[in-house]
């Protein structure tokens, strides 16, 4: 890892940008409302079956090679979406 400490305290894409010489070239997120399983309860401090949302981030460079894959689970009452639907 080139930049652990930007990486806990800033967006992934904002800090893979300021790494000289790397090139994105695909970025996809997948959201996933689910319930907490054990372990998950556990690590969140919340009900077993309590909503979550499982993220998935899978970021490429320009040659296709993975450089950044994060699988992540959020609080229910941490996750908000703010979508325009419409300009």
């Amino acid at each position: 890892m080139k930049a652990p400490k930007e990486f806990s305290q800033r967006p992934v894409i904002s800090v893979l940008e300021t790494i000289p010489r790397l090139r994105i070239g695909a970025a996809k997120q997948q959201l996933t409302i689910g319930t907490a399983d054990i372990e998950a309860a556990e690590l969140l401090c919340v009900p077993v079956n309590a909503p979550v949302a499982q993220v998935r981030r899978v970021i490429h460079d320009e040659a296709g090679t993975v450089i950044y894959y994060g699988d992540l689970i959020y609080r229910g009452d941490f996750v908000k979406l703010d979508i325009n639907l419409r300009k």
